[in-house]
This record gives structure tokens, C-alpha cells and sequence, in this order.
């Protein structure tokens, strides 16, 4: 499922239920941060971005980080993220099995 988030960003829910959250508008951690004239960016060479489970919390990741990139990463949101690198992010979550466990975490 497709969902525009806050005229700011868009969500994307897969059939496993694990949601994809991608933002670039003024505020978010991409090149339009300071653009607060805007009342809704239409571009934006990169973007935010968190993965948010089926019962609403934000999944760490790090382990996501590291079995994809090998980079290490302390929080449930990042900046920053260039296409090629949110097309291999949005695999991975897509590709999310329930009740698996991803490296050092158990995916509820």
C-alpha cells in the first residue's frame, strides 16, 4: 500500500506488514532539511528513511545496516539515503519474514 506522509514523504506497506517510511521534505535528514519555504518538496537526490513494524515500533538498523552495507548505524532513522542504496532497503524489507530471526534481533 501506497500512503503520502505529511506532504512531506510517502509510506509503503508491504504484504508482510513492515512499512518502508521514506521523507524529504524541510526538517527531514536529506538536502532539503533547511527548505522550509516549501509547502511540499517534489524532489529530493536523497532522502530519510525508518522501517516501522506490523505492531508500530521502529526497527534498530543497525543489523539491517550491516548485512546490507557493512555500516554501522545507532538509530532507528537515517539520512541521507541516495537511490540506488533506498532500492537495496526496500528489497530487504520486502523480503522481511515474520518470526525469522535478522542477524542479533528477532523480527516480530
Amino acid at each position: 500500500m501506497f500512503k503520502v506522509n505529511g506532504n512531506k514523504g510517502f509510506h509503503l506497506e508491504f504484504e508482510n506488514g513492515y512499512t518502508l517510511s521514506t521523507q524529504f521534505g524541510y526538517g527531514n535528514y536529506c538536502d532539503n532539511y533547511n527548505k522550509e519555504n516549501a509547502e511540499f518538496q517534489t524532489e529530493c537526490k536523497n532522502s530519510e528513511i525508518a522501517i516501522i513494524c506490523p505492531d508500530g515500533n521502529f526497527l534498530p538498523l543497525n543489523d539491517v545496516f550491516m548485512e546490507l552495507f557493512q555500516e554501522e548505524i545507532e538509530d532507528v532513522v537515517c539520512g541521507q539515503i541516495e537511490i540506488n542504496k533506498w532500492i537495496n532497503i526496500m528489497n530487504y524489507v520486502n523480503n522481511i519474514i515474520k518470526g525469522e530471526w535478522l542477524w542479533r534481533i528477532k523480527i516480530y
